[in-house]
């Protein structure tokens, strides 16, 4: 079957997350990388990375901070009552 001229194709695809805790903080790495079979609009760049990209970080963000009290709580609850 022949591409549809109307979809870009991704032809290789990588993505590696790393996470880690630093004291109280938890630091996190993204590294992303694709191969486009062709171009975006210009106006869809400009929104990812002022828009999506920052929305995508802070939802990373927020379930680092869920995570964190989440545990917290566990942590309170295993804890013998003094």
């Amino acid at each position: 079957m022949a591409p549809d001229r109307k979809l870009v194709r991704i032809s290789d695809f990588m993505q590696y997350s790393v996470a880690k805790r630093e004291g109280s903080d938890v630091l996190i790495g993204l590294l992303y990388r694709n191969d486009l079979q062709g171009s975006f609009p210009t106006w869809l760049v400009n929104w990812f990375s002022t828009v999506g990209l920052p929305m995508y970080l802070k939802q990373i963000e927020d379930a680092c901070k869920a995570r964190t009290e989440t545990m917290r709580l566990q942590a309170q609850q295993a804890a013998p009552a003094a």
